[in-house]
């Protein structure tokens, strides 16, 4: 029942956030100069590492991410658009037998978990802003449904997710994507964990 409960109370929560996102992002590009258009479709690709907090007590070392992510534009205004997406995310610790972390003040005791990994699909919204020469940065965030190591189908995989990015072009429809991200994700057991990523990637736009 408190699980049921929590998970509801932290679905509405991330539901207000993500509406509340989404009014500022469009009263944001109303008050915007036209320009002209750009493409309404943009797709990322990028790898990095991740570490984490939370989740018990748990062995945080960094481990490694990599992140798949179709953007559109539902509004564009100037340099601003209002932006949805379907992000595809994904992230592990490193396997290391001989790396054992013990818990504080039991230097006897057993090596700690690591920190849970797992693949997440979230649907977000945003907005985001051009700079001259094509510079753009972006910020979305929006709910996760997340499946792996100590995360079960159901509700207990209720998570969300936050990601800022800048962009930096590269050669004809190629970019440079400078991403992080940071999300929630609910576990089987315990409280929930935040993992946190960073990377590098390109985007075809």
């Amino acid at each position: 029942m408190g699980s049921a409960s929590s998970s509801k109370k932290f679905g509405s929560g991330c539901a207000l956030l993500c509406g509340s996102l989404l009014i500022a992002s469009v009263g944001f590009v109303r008050s915007a100069p036209a320009q002209k258009s750009i493409s309404p479709l943009r797709f990322d690709i990028g790898t990095g590492v991740f570490t984490g907090t939370g989740a018990g007590a748990r062995d945080t070392r960094a481990g490694a991410a990599a992140v798949a992510q179709l953007t559109g534009n539902v509004w564009t205004r100037g340099r601003q658009s209002v932006l949805v997406a379907v992000n595809l995310s994904t992230f592990s610790a490193l396997d290391n037998t001989d790396d054992c972390t013990v818990p504080v003040g039991n230097p006897g005791g057993a090596c700690l978990a690591d920190f849970p990994g797992a693949t997440g699909v979230s649907a977000l919204v945003g907005f985001e802003h051009r700079f001259v020469d094509g510079i753009s940065v972006r910020l979305l965030a929006g709910p996760s449904l997340l499946a792996g190591y100590k995360a079960k189908f159901g509700v207990e995989t209720a998570g969300a997710l936050s990601r800022l990015d800048f962009t930096v072009p590269a050669h004809a429809r190629l970019a440079f994507v400078m991403w992080g991200q940071a999300g929630i994700m609910q576990l089987e057991t315990g409280p929930s964990g935040k993992p946190f990523f960073f990377g590098l990637g390109l985007r075809v736009q």
